[in-house]
């Protein structure tokens, strides 16, 4: 039979463990780069990033208007045609680029030897940003095509789009 001292000291181990109980960690994955991931294993640099995250929400700023510009059609004999009766239409254009971005370049040459006029902004800078906002750029390198009123018509990312874009004409 146990004494009274060893069950009081006992209940004295017990209470001292009760009183450090913290639960069970909490495995937390987030989507990065289109596949999800734990964040157990991150750095604190990036840990503090995550913590600064904001949720994105739409907006009327931030949805497209209907008449608004189109995203570069898919492949296809319809989608080219059509591209191509849209693209006599076009005046200029606005390519939008970031010093640091690797595919940047190789759209910026592309569209040095356009027939048309164009405007190069640089999103790394505030102006630039916000031109970018107000186009709904979400990505570098990305070309907004516009008709001779100013509207955007289409919009091209990379130089196999704008390749096959002005192909179709």
């Amino acid at each position: 039979m146990r004494s009274v001292e060893t069950i009081t000291k006992e209940i004295e181990e017990l209470k001292a463990r009760l009183a450090n109980v913290k639960g069970t960690q909490t495995e937390v994955y987030t989507r990065i780069v289109g596949y999800y991931r734990s964040l157990r294993n991150w750095n604190k640099g990036k840990r503090e990033e995550y913590a600064q995250r904001l949720p994105f929400q739409v907006t009327a700023r931030s949805a497209r208007a209907a008449d608004g510009p189109q995203e570069f059609p898919t492949a296809g004999k319809e989608a080219a045609c059509g591209s191509g009766a849209v693209l006599k239409n076009i005046a200029g254009y606005r390519y939008f680029y970031r010093e640091t971005c690797p595919n940047c370049p190789a759209v910026r040459d592309f569209v040095s030897r356009l027939p048309m006029e164009g405007q190069r902004i640089d999103v790394d800078t505030e102006d630039g940003l916000n031109e970018a906002m107000a186009d709904d750029v979400q990505s570098t390198p990305t070309v907004v095509f516009y008709d001779s009123e100013g509207k955007p018509k289409l919009r091209g990312h990379s130089v196999p789009q704008l390749e096959e874009l002005f192909a179709a004409v």
